[in-house]
């Protein structure tokens, strides 16, 4: 079960979510406001960016070969970083996934299957996956750095423009080569 609130995964028991404190108890989810998808997703974020602390301090040496630069996104999955890798001595994103989600064996399993085929996949259209760990109860994966705005903001500015444009053929061809490597997202 998700709360309604904040999307945290909650266990279908909850009375309260752990995260924001909102009443879950016998909620069913409430009827959809009508604002437009853009609108919605910019709400979402800012909403997770106030009831996610960070984990990572800025300047923080993370397994003695990342250094936190500063947070560029919380979401319902963890958080997101730009670090700088000192080994490989270039930017990169270090994503790290919230506890409760890889709480048991089998999905850390998964986890690190799923980051091994990513490791391969080598396309223009899909940033590198470079390497996952784990630091504390926190697991991580590190993928390349890319400059530039988030989708959501792009689509929010195209909206505002105007201007249409499609991503289903860039999507499906994403798919096509995440399924080729036998990667799979449920």
């Amino acid at each position: 079960m998700l709360c309604y609130k904040c999307g945290y995964h909650l266990e279908e028991t909850a009375k309260m979510c752990e995260n924001c404190g909102s009443d879950v108890k016998g909620k069913t989810k409430p009827k959809k406001q009508e604002v437009d998808p853009f609108t919605a997703l910019k709400m979402r974020q800012e909403t997770i960016q106030v009831v996610s602390p960070a984990i990572f301090e800025r300047e923080q040496l993370i397994n003695n070969r990342y250094k936190i630069i500063r947070t560029i996104e919380t979401d319902p999955i963890g958080i997101t970083y730009q670090a700088v890798d000192i080994a490989q001595k270039n930017n990169i994103n270090l994503k790290t996934v919230y506890p409760h989600l890889l709480n048991d064996n089998r999905s850390v399993n998964q986890f690190f299957t799923v980051i091994d085929k990513l490791k391969v996949i080598s396309h223009e259209n899909i940033s590198r996956i470079f390497d996952a760990g784990k630091v504390n109860e926190y697991f991580f994966y590190t993928y390349q750095y890319a400059e530039g705005l988030p989708l959501w903001k792009i689509f929010d500015m195209k909206r505002k423009e105007k201007q249409n444009f499609s991503l289903q053929e860039k999507t499906c061809h994403i798919l096509k080569i995440l399924l080729a490597f036998s990667v799979v997202f449920r």
